[in-house]
């Protein structure tokens, strides 16, 4: 439903946009979505999750991170949900 918004709005401008990954913990969730131009020149990707919850082992608080390599360049997306104080 996401990608089907972001085509029709693109289509006014002459982009499109394809889903490249997505990644859910508990109450955390990320999707990642490319300019179909750009979509060739992403090497990798690769998801790492942290979780902080109860014991460190509970995905209730805690991190997503995406590394994604597009041509030379490396990014990395971090989506948290931390304890209050």
């Amino acid at each position: 439903m996401i990608e089907k918004h972001l085509n029709d709005v693109g289509q006014d401008v002459g982009e499109s946009f394809v889903h490249l990954t997505s990644y859910d913990m508990v109450g955390i969730a990320s999707f990642v979505f490319v300019n179909g131009k750009y979509f060739n020149r992403i090497c990798k990707h690769e998801w790492c999750e942290i979780k902080t919850g109860f014991k460190n082992s509970l995905g209730n608080k805690g991190a997503i991170v995406l590394f994604m390599q597009i041509d030379s360049t490396f990014i990395t997306f971090i989506n948290c949900h931390l304890t209050a104080g």
